[in-house]
């Protein structure tokens, strides 16, 4: 009975250190591909992007990189994609405050939660 209880720690043990080797190699996608894929051409792979860099952007190594990448997306022809944008900025919060002028030029957009997204950005990084 023993040996079984050691088989099974065993096997688990190997389980959660392989799971957490493929977690931490996805988290090693360098900064530079997901700036690449915001500017790509499908909005789906351009509003994963921007929420990838969202929660890069809170890692004070990576936040000017991102938000940068972030900012040059708010124009983005794809609303769904500045939706993402504008969340990911407000993730990032005070750590995003360059993009402040973008933001505000946001809340004239005709899309009504293009703007309530905006002003939640806004106060996120107040």
């Amino acid at each position: 009975m023993v040996t079984c209880a050691r088989s099974v720690y065993a096997a688990t043990a190997a389980l959660l250190f392989l799971l957490a080797a493929a977690w931490a190699d996805e988290e090693l996608r360098p900064l530079a591909e997901a700036v690449r894929d915001l500017a790509g051409g499908d909005p789906e792979v351009r509003r994963a992007a921007a929420e990838e860099l969202g929660e890069r952007g809170c890692d004070s190594a990576e936040t000017e990189a991102a938000v940068t990448a972030l900012i040059d997306a708010l124009s983005d022809r794809d609303a769904g994609v500045r939706l993402a944008v504008l969340d990911s900025l407000a993730t990032i919060g005070s750590g995003a405050e360059m993009a402040v002028p973008g933001i505000v030029a946001a809340l004239q957009a005709e899309a009504a939660g293009e703007r309530a997204a905006a002003a939640r950005a806004l106060g996120a990084i107040a």
